[in-house]
């Protein structure tokens, strides 16, 4: 591997620090570089999903990574093993894509990346043969017509067709079907993972919806069908095992209640869905993009704090790069950001006076309280 001895050696120095308890005298600052790095390469997307905001944006002011952000990492690219695509957009439609991913495999760095899989620019395919470790693969229906109801913009057909090619060109690739969980696919549950062993992915991984208030979909929400949930995730579950697929599956609650009841609702909820969506496009000017919006202030780091209980992996060994520069520890947070690599180095953010605070605020069991409801806290795997 390219650089294998400098990326051993960080590894080396990030476990070190994980796992020793630092001087009395430390200041925060480390000696390593993130072996992972999160980088938004687009806000461009060819969907309108019906649970993103991209349905009500409609791409409007979208662009792509500056090359100046590209510049800025390239010293540190050594030291990373892995770099995420990902962000608020579709990674494979940003126009010099080949140009980022020809420079991480000048530096050894493996691939992943988050995609709808229905748009692969011809130059990407030898990438995705021998350059890619993983991908993950969004997909909330396993049949033509859910999936372009809540995909919509995309085609099933195209979808398929580039799945078919994907495991001719790149076999062994590691490919994860991640599906957002609504009330308009809780039946579709198993099926999907039918689909997915069909289609040879490694696993399959459902996420909860997130509402999202300008959208309105407050009802879309799987929690507020917990038998129709419960029942279909234990469907999946069945599956999945018979199958030999990796399942994930987010908090199911007890079966009691009345089913029949829900699916009524459900049915009820078509034609309101529809209006919300109709509501959502009328008001998508009234949004602007707030995204890493706001540096950190060290008194949010020293006091509006709550006790973590562990050490963040992301906040130790990640981080996540905008399109804009902005630097953060990773992309649950929308808002704070620590630095821009437009206007510092990586090595002054990352072991500038922020930074350096929250990794001290961190070793004494206290993240910032932005951090307090995310799940990836005490997992370890990712």
């Amino acid at each position: 591997m390219i650089f294998e001895q400098e990326k051993r050696e960080n590894l080396r120095r990030i476990r070190e620090f994980e796992e020793s308890a630092p001087p009395a005298d430390w200041d925060g600052s480390v000696s390593f570089f993130p072996r992972y790095l999160q980088i938004e390469h687009t806000t461009r997307c060819n969907a309108r999903c019906i649970m993103c905001n991209h349905l009500y944006t409609a791409n409007r002011g979208c662009r792509d990574l500056d090359v100046g952000v590209l510049c800025a990492l390239e010293d540190i690219l050594r030291y990373a093993e892995t770099v995420m695509l990902n962000g608020d957009g579709e990674p494979f439609l940003c126009a010099d894509i080949d140009k980022s991913l020809a420079l991480f495999r000048k530096y050894g760095v493996s691939i992943g990346t988050n995609t709808n899989l229905t748009v692969i620019p011809d130059n990407v395919w030898e990438y995705l043969k021998d350059g890619f470790s993983f991908i993950n693969v969004s997909c909330d229906g396993s049949e033509k017509a859910l999936f372009e109801t809540i995909r919509r913009g995309l085609s099933f057909d195209v979808f398929t067709d580039n799945l078919r090619k994907l495991n001719r060109v790149a076999p062994k690739l590691r490919k994860n079907l991640d599906c957002v969980l609504m009330r308009h696919n809780l039946g579709n549950m198993a099926a999907l993972v039918r689909f997915a062993a069909d289609n040879g992915f490694a696993s399959v991984r459902f996420h909860p919806l997130g509402v999202n208030p300008v959208i309105g979909n407050f009802r879309d929400a799987p929690g507020l069908y917990p038998q129709t949930l419960a029942a279909n995730a234990r469907a999946a579950k069945e599956e999945a095992q018979r199958l030999g697929i990796e399942l994930q599956l987010p908090a199911i609650p007890s079966e009691e209640g009345d089913a029949k009841k829900e699916l009524r609702e459900i049915e009820e909820e078509e034609t309101l869905s529809r209006e919300r969506i109709l509501r959502a496009e009328q008001r998508r000017d009234e949004l602007s993009r707030q995204y890493l919006s706001e540096l950190v202030r060290e008194e949010e780091l020293e006091q509006n704090t709550y006790d973590c209980g562990a050490m963040c992996r992301w906040a130790a060994e990640r981080c996540y790069i905008d399109l804009s520069g902005n630097m953060t520890t990773c992309c649950y947070d929308p808002i704070h950001r620590y630095g821009n690599l437009m206007e510092q180095s990586f090595s002054e953010i990352w072991n500038g006076p922020l930074y350096k605070k929250l990794r001290l605020a961190m070793m004494k069991g206290k993240l910032p309280k932005w951090c307090e409801s995310c799940c990836w806290i005490k997992n370890p795997v990712f």
